[in-house]
């Protein structure tokens, strides 16, 4: 449900970020960017009835509100950002699309069905480089697939920019080259794992001044191309039709 929107939609986001890396300063910055392109579709970003009204209508009617008012006002599009889990920990999920079916159930202020946030039909977490590399990136990784362990079909898209501007022979950019392999062995570790098989890993690495883009292919491997390559877009169409659904 919703995932050719959203493939596209990620693609699109790829593409623009591999031309145009600095176009976002953070990754609430893609966040939004991503949320944009998604609320363009009516079927994400048109309001669904809920059971608010239904719960409260006794009250309701004592305060003489318009009822065609106040049954609009209390209903909610598919698409979310920061949506609730139903874990211990205050856990949030960047970009998360529910279930119109599911929606129709909520019955209280928090977006929930009888005190239990829905299980989102996709959910989206969204990484930079100011996740940070090493073990700081690996623990924000983890965390991401723990909140998007239940969505029905999950994606965690990561992108980092490399700005360096030393030659590739430099000891300047060998060192950023090793925080970034740290990076790539990381993701690729995490895409290997069987444990989140079942989650989307997608990885992009734009090196600004080398005009070079990195990207984690299907087979779990690095692969780098050229900005604007036709190669590379081929290769995430491939990439995202191939994503994987919880239970599937």
């Amino acid at each position: 449900m919703f995932e050719g929107i959203v493939n596209d939609c990620i693609k699109e986001l790829i593409l623009e970020v591999s031309k145009n890396p600095l176009l976002h300063f953070s990754e609430k910055s893609l966040q939004v960017r991503l949320a944009a392109r998604l609320m363009k579709y009516p079927e994400l970003s048109t309001p669904i009835q809920t059971h608010l009204y239904e719960r409260y209508e006794k009250q309701i009617g004592k305060l003489k509100v318009n009822e065609p008012y106040i049954r609009n006002a209390l209903c909610i599009a598919p698409l979310q950002m920061e949506y609730g889990t139903n874990d211990p920990g205050p856990y949030r999920i960047d970009i998360a699309i529910l279930d119109p079916k599911e929606i129709r159930h909520i019955d209280n202020w928090q977006f929930q069905k009888q005190g239990k946030y829905l299980i989102p039909v996709i959910g989206i977490e969204i990484g930079t480089e100011k996740t940070g590399m090493g073990k700081v990136s690996d623990t924000h990784l983890r965390n991401d697939a723990y909140k998007l362990r239940n969505s029905k079909r999950a994606y965690i898209l990561n992108v980092l920019r490399n700005t360096n501007v030393c030659g590739k022979r430099t000891i300047s950019y060998q060192k950023k080259d090793h925080q970034l392999e740290s990076f790539r062995d990381g993701l690729r570790s995490m895409s290997h794992n069987p444990e989140y098989s079942q989650t989307n890993w997608i990885g992009l690495i734009v090196h600004v001044a080398y005009q070079e883009v990195e990207f984690l292919d299907n087979s779990h491997e690095w692969k780098t191309y050229a900005m604007s390559c036709r190669d590379f877009e081929d290769e995430v169409s491939e990439k995202l039709s191939s994503a994987t659904q919880f239970g599937s």
